[in-house]
């Protein structure tokens, strides 16, 4: 069963941090880069940021995983977990 590439993902991702004007963020946007630490945003950009992806993918993140969602990469993991998971 197929997923969307990572590199995709990322990419969309990427685009959300543009519309977001998050532009040091993009500068800095890698998969492993902390949300906060290495990317400069603060909890409400957090929630933005995974909302965005949420609507983009048509997943839904339930509180108890949010906390968990601190790197590009975790949230391109759930993401693509969450999209197989609907195929199966």
């Amino acid at each position: 069963m197929n997923i969307l590439p990572r590199d995709e993902v990322f990419s969309a991702l990427h685009d959300e941090l543009l519309d977001m004007k998050k532009n040091d963020a993009v500068k800095r946007m890698t998969e492993d880069a902390l949300f906060k630490e290495d990317l400069g945003l603060d909890s409400l950009d957090i929630v933005e940021f995974v909302a965005r992806a949420e609507a983009r993918y048509r997943v839904h993140v339930p509180d108890d995983d949010f906390n968990s969602l601190d790197t590009v990469g975790k949230v391109i993991d759930y993401v693509q977990a969450r999209m197989l998971d609907r195929r199966a």
